[in-house]
């Protein structure tokens, strides 16, 4: 269970878990930066972290509101949402 294996993560219950927010690039096919945190760490402040416009964000439709959206047009930020 994850409790057993992963006690500093827990989810719900029993259960654990652990996200990893990534920036990448095509251009080297590196990593640029890496941020764990565990299941219950809200998406939204470490995906600002990660935000730059030299690269597209992915972006979840759950976790993002329209204001960002417009945020990302007036700063060229490019960005998929993943709709379901």
């Amino acid at each position: 269970s994850g409790k057993v294996t992963l006690p500093w993560a827990l989810y719900h219950g029993e259960r654990a878990g652990i996200k990893l927010h990534v920036s990448y690039t095509p251009h080297t096919e590196m990593l640029l930066q890496v941020v764990e945190t565990t299941g219950l760490v809200h998406d939204g402040p470490i995906s600002e972290k990660l935000a730059d416009a030299r690269f597209i964000m992915v972006k979840d439709r759950a976790y993002l509101k329209i204001k960002r959206i417009d945020q990302f047009v007036s700063d060229q930020q490019k960005f998929v949402i993943r709709m379901k």
